[in-house]
């Protein structure tokens, strides 16, 4: 069968698909005849290609609820790539479980707090097949050429306390070239919930545990903001800070060295100008607690001359039933 505008002394097939396979031969006509070459089998082989994006996470969480990150599962093969995706604990390859990568921490190498039941470093063939917290759906499927699949990852921090948590995500397909992939999830659940004043020329975060800035000293990591001004050209003027109040050295309650202020609400800051966040924290995480509780307060506002500072206010109750003399805040 004649292949139409196939006229030339070469033919050449731009983008080959599996109906582009048979066999082909050049005829040459002149006045005095026909001639046929000898025929060319062409074998079209349906390769898949897996790609994978992105080729790592890193995810903060808060204890108690729940995350998605979608993985993208691209085949820019020839043919049907089918893949099945499962977790283990612990980082892929060399990186040892309890030190934060660099992606997530800006320089890798500080010892952090593990997940419950973790061990120290990354025994690859006793992982276990699955990571309790971290949810694959679905965790198989077929991705036609040319196709993209996603699959959503699920983090499930119900169950998770203020800790580093590592997982590997494991994609095997039938990719020849790249039989298995194994990317690195990182979830970092801080010790308090934490968010941005951003209304006017100031950025400046607050928590629902008396800390601002804010370095969490514990995950050795800074999860907020800090203290920017101005916008336009913003300088950080704050690490972290906490509100700290006692009745002397062995009684003093605060949220950047020992995590005393308990939060009793989630912080919310709301949407509508001027902008305004609540929230609430007493000192029972405190091994010996006064019975403090603190009422946490802060606005910021859009418009000049006020759009250059934050205010926060304290209302400091007692609710142990007894006098506090020399209280110092």
């Amino acid at each position: 069968m004649a292949i139409p505008g196939a006229t030339s002394s070469y033919y050449n097939i731009a983008s080959v698909a599996p109906d582009d396979a048979g066999e082909y031969d050049v005829r040459v006509s002149s006045p005095y005849g026909l001639a046929y070459s000898r025929a060319a089998t062409l074998t079209v082989v349906n390769d898949p290609e897996i790609g994978l994006s992105p080729a790592s996470w890193s995810e903060v969480v808060f204890a108690g609820e729940t995350k998605q990150a979608n993985l993208q599962i691209v085949n820019s093969g020839t043919g049907d790539l089918t893949f099945t995706v499962s977790t283990e604990e612990g980082l892929p390859g060399a990186a040892k479980m309890g030190r934060a990568p660099e992606f997530f921490k800006g320089g890798a190498g500080t010892p952090l707090p593990l997940q419950a039941g973790a061990a120290e470093g990354n025994d690859r063939q006793d992982a276990q097949s699955s990571v309790s917290w971290l949810l694959v759906n679905p965790p198989q499927g077929t991705v036609a050429a040319g196709d993209t699949a996603v699959v959503i990852l699920t983090v499930d921090g119900t169950s998770l306390t203020p800790a580093w948590y590592q997982a590997t995500v494991r994609v095997e397909s039938n990719d020849d070239q790249d039989p298995l992939v194994e990317l690195p999830f990182t979830v970092g659940v801080p010790q308090y919930r934490f968010a941005n004043h951003d209304a006017g020329n100031v950025v400046f975060c607050v928590t629902d545990g008396g800390c601002y800035g804010y370095w969490d000293r514990v995950l050795y990591y800074r999860f907020g903001d800090g203290f920017q001004y101005p916008v336009s050209a913003p300088k950080d003027y704050l690490t972290y800070g906490s509100f700290w109040a006692g009745t002397g050295p062995d009684r003093m309650m605060d949220g950047s060295c020992d995590y005393d202020w308990r939060n009793l609400t989630q912080l919310e800051i709301g949407e509508e100008l001027p902008q305004v966040g609540t929230a609430r924290f007493d000192d029972g995480n405190a091994p010996s607690p006064l019975g403090l509780s603190v009422t946490q307060i802060s606005n910021a506002r859009a418009a000049p001359p006020d759009d250059d500072y934050v205010m926060v206010h304290f209302w400091v109750g007692n609710t142990s039933g007894e006098d506090l003399e020399n209280l110092y805040l």
